[in-house]
């Protein structure tokens, strides 16, 4: 490649062509040539430098040509680094993207788009002033704005490296950072673009490329196909981000004049699909993206290596083994291949390419992927051997065109250093999945045998009523996070610590601390786990109630208080399964006990564990009856209740008001010093007057009472006391 000299004052200006290309990559493998104006001294330390570090790497003529056929890991990220990613999990403020090998990061919300980020904004400050309309301003959530499975580009903006745990990689999916890169004078037909609705117009939509001068122009007849396909028929909102094709008769735009360009674009699965570039269309490298496709031409079959080096547009790149549909072995020079772009390197320059179907043939609309048939955790006794890759890996078969990949810190440490030996081609392992990687369509597996016999491995292995083991791991104000596994957490409530409640659980539990529970409920669409700690939860031998219809008239089954009302309380059960009080609900006032319970709040406490029989039931209306009479006698352990010594029905007594409730006041007693309740409607003789006493007393009054009931709590009344 012939060098250009360029003269002091500045570089004469060229219009982009295909031979300038190559000019603008760095030579990564060759000892560049000092300024001039360098000192001597340093300009000799530089060069020593450089001799000593080329003199270090030891590169074969596949790897210098392929840029290094290298599997994306986490030690080859850096920020600015593009990157084709899936959307795998879509939370309420972030989007969980799934990378090549098995990598992800995540999207913050205000990392969407400039549009969508300014309608957040706008919608903070009117709910802050109180001016918020449902009906002026409506905010689409992540869920309405993404799919899982859908393919985006998206660019490194943080990489955080972890030896312990996963690294934190933070992306952005603004166009604006995508298209950095991008200027109008660069745009060619049938490029695809990466794009985000910025406003919803009468006949269209105008989407933000975050490319200064240029507006685009989505109609609604060209966007109409996806809305059917991937929009469920709604109207593409403001922040959807997606692929398009931009439309034109012509390869440039040299045409359009004046300060503001306007492109027509088109999100038609069918078009979409058709945009490729050729070696006819001059596209500078600074201008290719994540998910753009290609047409390239086999340079070098590296079996060594594992892959392919081919040319595409005057720029050399590389595709790894993982990522061709078959055997290198099977493809021979200078033949050509549909590829997707992969990744970029933002200081190599390296590109790394795809020739899977799912990303050659993806149409910008969300397929069904083939891995939903498996599920994280499940093992398969017989996987068979397809390759074993020194320094990576080994790749299975699993079921059907199913391919699995292990890499080596998830095999077993002493057949690592020979793969070859250890893992023939055609020889069958055990082994289980521990993540789907929809970018490589593969299975993320380990043979380790330490998970290999872990009872738990996600979310989805967990059913509520199991008892399992638990590791107490931080404490907070309304309970503890506890750990099953290195991937799995869950949570136990505060009012879940005991059978009753606890005033200091920090001096009885501590970290690390080995717990048995019982699970109370599991959600692995949400990665949410609810434990119990309650003894007589976890070692009942009454059944486990986790659906309603496992309940029959007649059967015994224990739960515990959710909620209670003067008309009765709300059992729960597993599952979230709960029995809520009404006129053909729950436990009603006259089944709490066989001694009538007129303040069931002053009897009962939030949490208890409560031992219930069935009576009626109606599974059509969701209405279930039940009772604690169990067995002839009452099946609930109501509050211990301290007598006084003094008591005596009538007795004129002196206390002091110790809390306010909405139904009465709780005192406490002079001389004895016991706690008794003063219900409202015993503050006076006149009913109407009751709620205005209420409202005068305060904490710390001093009221003249009299005994009046001493049956779960004792009680004390004012009527009959005038002055």
């Amino acid at each position: 490649m012939e060098e250009v000299n360029f003269p002091r004052g500045g570089v004469v200006t060229k219009s982009p062509s295909v031979q300038d290309i190559p000019t603008d990559e760095p030579d990564l493998f060759s000892v560049q040539d000092v300024k001039e104006d360098t000192k001597r001294g340093q300009k000799r330390k530089l060069n020593e430098k450089i001799k000593v570090k080329t003199k270090n790497m030891k590169f074969s003529s596949d790897q210098i040509l392929a840029g290094g056929i290298e599997i994306l890991n986490s030690k080859r990220l850096c920020t600015e680094m593009l990157l084709l990613g899936c959307v795998r999990e879509i939370n309420d403020y972030e989007l969980i993207i799934g990378l090549a090998n098995g990598l992800q990061g995540f999207v913050s919300i205000v990392d969407i788009a400039d549009g969508y980020r300014d309608l957040l904004q706008k919608f903070t400050e009117m709910t802050k002033s109180g001016e918020i309309d449902s009906n002026e301003l409506e905010v689409p959530t992540l869920h309405e704005l993404f799919k899982v499975g859908q393919v985006l580009p998206c660019k490194v903006s943080q990489h955080v490296a972890n030896k312990i745990k996963r690294d934190h990689v933070k992306l952005t999916i603004n166009p604006k950072d995508i298209n950095r890169n991008l200027s109008v004078s660069t745009i060619r037909n049938s490029m695809t673009l990466f794009g985000s609705i910025a406003s919803v117009e009468d006949h269209g939509y105008v989407m933000d490329l975050g490319v200064r001068g240029l507006q685009v122009f989505l109609s609604s007849n060209d966007a109409e196909k996806f809305v059917q396909l991937h929009n469920e028929g709604y109207p593409l909102r403001i922040g959807q981000n997606m692929i398009c094709r931009v439309k034109g008769d012509t390869d440039t735009f040299e045409s359009l004049t004046g300060d503001r360009r306007t492109v027509g674009v088109t999100v038609d699965p069918q078009k979409v699909i058709k945009a490729t570039l050729r070696d006819s269309v001059k596209v500078a490298l600074t201008c290719l993206l994540p998910g753009m496709k290609v047409v390239a031409s086999v340079q070098k079959v590296c079996t060594h290596a594992g892959g392919l080096t081919v040319k595409f547009l005057r720029c050399h790149g590389s595709i790894h083994r993982m990522h061709l549909p078959q055997s290198p072995l099977k493809y021979s020079n200078k033949q050509e291949m549909k590829c997707c772009i992969l990744g970029i390197h933002p200081t190599t320059k390296t590109i790394m390419l795809s020739a899977l179907p799912h990303l050659v043939d993806y149409k910008g609309v969300v397929p069904p992927p083939a891995l939903t048939s498996l599920s994280i955790g499940q093992i398969f006794e017989d996987a068979t051997v397809v390759n074993a890759m020194t320094g990576h890996g080994v790749s299975f078969s699993l079921q059907g065109d199913l391919v699995g990949f292990a890499n080596l810190r998830h095999l077993p440490r002493q057949k690592t250093e020979s793969l070859g030996k250890c893992f023939k081609q055609g020889s069958t392992h055990k082994c289980r999945v521990l993540d789907l990687c929809f970018v490589d369509n593969v299975a993320i597996v380990t043979l380790n045998p330490k998970i290999l016999r872990q009872k738990f491995l996600s979310f989805s292995d967990i059913k509520p009523g199991e008892l399992i083991q638990c590791t107490v791991k931080a404490m907070m104000e309304d309970g503890m996070v506890v750990r099953l596994t290195r991937s799995v957490r869950g949570f136990v409530p505060s009012l879940h610590y005991a059978d009753i409640p606890l005033k200091h659980p920090e001096k009885k539990f501590n970290q690390d601390q080995r717990l048995n529970c019982r699970v109370l409920s599991c959600d692995p669409s949400k990665n949410r786990l609810t434990l119990t700690l309650k003894k007589s939860l976890v070692n009942t031998e009454l059944p486990l109630i986790t659906e309603m219809e496992q309940m029959k008239p007649g059967m015994e089954a224990e739960g515990f208080i959710v909620n209670i009302k003067d008309k009765g309380v709300l059992v729960a059960f597993y599952n979230n399964v709960k029995v809520s009080f009404g006129t053909m609900g729950g436990v009603p006032q006259r089944e709490l006990g066989y001694e009538p319970v007129p303040y069931p709040s002053r009897v009962f406490y939030k949490g208890q564990v409560v031992r219930c029989g069935v009576l009626s039931m109606n599974l059509e209306k969701k209405n279930l009856t039940l009772t604690f009479k169990v067995k002839g006698k009452s099946s609930v352990k109501t509050k211990s209740v301290e007598v006084p010594s003094d008591f005596e029905v009538g007795k004129l007594i002196v206390c002091k008001v110790k809390r306010k409730l909405e139904k009465g006041l709780d005192v406490e007693l002079f001389p004895s010093g016991n706690t008794a309740f003063l219900p409202k409607y015993h503050l006076s003789d006149s009913m109407e007057m009751c709620e205005l006493m209420l409202d005068r007393y305060i904490v710390g009054d001093m009221i003249d009472v009299m005994y009046y009931s001493c049956q779960d709590i004792v009680i004390v009344t004012k009527k009959e006391i005038h002055y």
